[in-house]
């Protein structure tokens, strides 16, 4: 997702530590990053997504099953991180309460998904999550909210739906913009920086079990 790995960069400095389970980790993009701040990284994910798993990403998972449930024990991680995963499963509450089952009181989720992104089945999308609905999921499992990311604003949300059409309909295009791109998102970034809106490609929260 947009501008995940470069808000990863800024909180697992601070919120990750200990025991990390990457919770539907997909083949693991985010791993190397993870494990700088980690003594111990469980993957975990069902291997449901033809995007993530193919002949060439066939990574040795710790525990391959549902994410909604899982054999590890209760309290077991000090950190549990979940990227562009809740969006994919049919219950997020169970997961959730997953979530918190399996983290260590005063541990930290690190939590992300879309918000105003393109459909992108893997190998299903069902929900879109607001700050308000960060804050419910989380409420329901002993979980607060200590801090909240926007991936982008409003400038950027246009620039992303833009250029994820034209990389969908038009990939040679596409491939031989990618250096306009980078420049263009420089200054749709400095514009969304400059003026303050609700709107983003997504949300990264940091949540504390209490």
């Amino acid at each position: 997702m947009f501008q995940t790995r470069e808000v990863l960069t800024s909180v697992l400095p601070k919120y990750c530590h200990g025991t990390v389970v990457d919770l539907g980790c997909g083949y693991g993009k985010y791993k190397g990053l993870i494990e700088q701040f980690s003594d111990k990284y469980i993957s975990v994910d069902n291997k449901s997504s033809a995007d993530q798993f193919n002949n060439n990403q066939t990574p040795n998972l710790d525990y391959v099953c549902d994410v909604s449930s899982t054999p590890l024990l209760d309290n077991y991680a000090d950190t549990v991180i979940c990227t562009e995963v809740i969006e994919h499963v049919p219950d997020p509450f169970k997961v959730m309460k997953e979530i918190s089952r399996i983290l260590k009181p005063g541990g930290y989720l690190i939590l992300s998904s879309g918000w105003l992104t393109p459909y992108h089945p893997e190998p299903k999308d069902y929900w879109r999550f607001s700050h308000e609905g960060y804050e419910e999921l989380c409420n329901r499992q002993n979980l607060k909210i200590v801090e909240s990311h926007k991936q982008g604003g409003f400038w950027i949300v246009i620039f992303f739906l833009f250029f994820r059409r034209l990389d969908l309909k038009h990939k040679k295009l596409y491939l031989k913009l990618i250096r306009p791109i980078n420049f263009i998102y420089k200054v749709v970034d400095y514009l969304d920086n400059s003026k303050k809106t609700m709107d983003s490609i997504g949300h990264l929260i940091i949540a504390k079990k209490v």
